[in-house]
């Protein structure tokens, strides 16, 4: 079941790998329940040289590599 932005305001994450930034608000990867075919993804947002050509609500992100294989690797483990 894939998640629409509607319902991305009320569920419930669970966090797959986040970047130790050294603040509360880091780079990470959550996997939304009830939704095993999506993630949501945090990071810092990207300059407007990258983003030139994204279409209204998307929006493009930087996080660092490792953060997003030590999610991949979790995900490849629950399977």
């Amino acid at each position: 079941m894939r998640l629409t932005p509607s319902e991305s305001t009320s569920l419930e994450l669970t966090p797959l790998a986040t970047y130790q930034c050294g603040s509360a608000h880091c780079p990470a990867v959550y996997a939304p329940a009830g939704h095993s075919d999506d993630l949501v993804v945090q990071g810092w947002i990207a300059g407007p040289h990258l983003a030139q050509s994204l279409p209204t609500g998307e929006q493009m992100v930087v996080l660092p590599r490792e953060t997003l294989l030590e999610a991949v690797r979790k995900l490849l483990n629950e399977g």
